[in-house]
């Protein structure tokens, strides 16, 4: 089992299913899942990143290193989905989940934790 970070792979592939029903619906419609990725340690998004690059329906469109600049690219790439680190410093990933989802009540937001 892969442990980046106290984040393992099996909880990874557990998230990945609750996109099951939303990326059918994307893929039928020949779209692509665009995702913005927020966390702040940067071995972490590399990771994440490179797991996503197995999946051709799936596009990580931006990575983001704080919540200010998650809620701030937000309005302009418009993602689908948003996997959030729970712990950042400044705000943390529940504080930023609920900014955007007050401007963007349709964006997904998967919350990563350890």
């Amino acid at each position: 089992m892969i442990d980046l970070k106290g984040y393992k792979f099996r909880d990874f592939l557990l998230c990945k299913k609750s996109y099951d029903i939303f990326v059918k619906e994307r893929v039928m419609a020949n779209n692509i899942v665009r995702i913005m990725l927020v966390e702040d340690y940067k071995l972490m998004r590399v990771g994440i990143k490179s797991l996503f690059e197995r999946y051709p329906d799936l596009e990580i469109i931006k990575e983001c290193e704080t919540a200010k600049e998650a809620i701030e690219s937000a309005k302009f790439i418009k993602p689908d989905v948003i996997l959030m680190d729970i712990r950042m410093p400044v705000m943390d990933g529940v504080l930023c989940t609920k900014a955007v989802k007050e401007q963007y009540p349709d964006v997904k937001i998967i919350i990563l934790t350890t």
